[in-house]
């Protein structure tokens, strides 16, 4: 029995060299952190200067925040001193020559209502009257009463329609006509020639006696 366990079990002096070899090098890999760790320094954080460069980022943060709201804050007393800056009693703005700033001024216009106002009486080339402000998005009968005092409107100022020199692109941004329309009028200026009087433009079929009644003041004819 001890025979056989010999021959199968025997270890030559090759092999004991070699297990011995494997067992040094498990043994210098177990003991190589503590090695490492032994012969290197950390680089250890500073708390105090981490903290005090916390402190100097929030400082910065904080005057930048506060210095956004004064800007802000100044921005906000700008527009409401622009706004609150009315007509005087008795003063009444001219509506074909004014700026937004001075419609602005007019008792129950805002800065929204003084841009519509003036958009639509620049595409119009001026307002003819003052019941045409009603056309105007957002002014009822009632927001017409109570301004109509304030405004006037100067006829000389009126920028009227040259009818044969102005393109499709520019007639078209006449809020009385339609895409049609204004194509029509263009089409048959080319098929026909130059208009000679207002009375041309009654035999285009589409324009009804509404529409002519409303582009007659604008347009002129040379």
């Amino acid at each position: 029995m001890l025979k056989y366990l010999n021959k199968y079990f025997a270890i030559s002096k090759k092999e004991w060299n070699g297990i011995l070899v494997l067992v040094i090098l498990i043994i210098m890999v177990m003991l190589m952190p503590y090695v490492y760790q032994l012969f290197s320094k950390d680089n250890t954080i500073n708390l105090k200067d981490f903290n005090k460069a916390i402190a100097q980022i929030n400082t910065k943060s904080t005057l930048n925040y506060y210095d956004s709201a004064s800007v802000v804050d100044v921005t906000k007393q700008a527009n409401q001193i622009n706004t609150s800056i009315k007509a005087k009693p008795g003063e009444v703005i001219e509506l074909n020559d004014a700026t937004i700033t001075e419609l602005s001024k007019i008792r129950g216009i805002g800065t929204t209502f003084a841009n519509r106002i003036f958009r639509y009486k620049e595409r119009l080339g001026g307002f003819f009257y003052k019941e045409q402000l009603k056309e105007v998005y957002g002014i009822d009968s009632l927001k017409y009463l109570a301004l109509k005092d304030e405004v006037s409107v100067s006829l000389s100022k009126v920028k009227k329609i040259d009818i044969n020199n102005i393109s499709f692109v520019q007639l078209r941004l006449f809020p009385y006509l339609s895409f049609k329309q204004a194509n029509a009028i263009i089409e048959y200026r080319s098929q026909h020639g130059k208009y000679t009087t207002f009375n041309d433009l009654k035999n285009i079929v589409i324009l009804d006696s509404v529409v002519l009644h409303k582009i007659e003041p604008y347009f002129i004819f040379r």
